[in-house]
């Protein structure tokens, strides 16, 4: 199966993280959280779209002034940590 959604539910996917990183569980005085690359699996989401997404959305927040100590993104496997080392070195849009 291959990523090839109509193009409003791929763009509810790819805001959903933005959401996720801007919520804050840490009101409660948590200073770690742990992110998935998620759909990536079954779903079949773009691996390079969500690392663009995720590393661009947490520093994004973390720029704003979060009191966040650590980001811990769970990675499936080596070839996803390729792929978001890659985007990060990237840069941030």
């Amino acid at each position: 199966m291959r990523w090839d959604p109509p193009r409003e539910r791929a763009t509810k996917i790819g805001n959903s993280r933005p959401r996720c990183v801007q919520r804050s569980p840490w009101r409660n005085g948590l200073r770690s959280i742990a992110l998935p690359a998620i759909s990536t699996g079954d779903f079949e989401f773009p691996v390079d779209r969500c690392a663009r997404i995720t590393l661009t959305e947490v520093h994004r927040y973390l720029q704003g002034g979060s009191k966040l100590e650590r980001v811990v993104l769970a990675l499936y496997n080596e070839e996803t940590f390729e792929i978001f080392k890659r985007e990060l070195r990237r840069g941030f849009r």
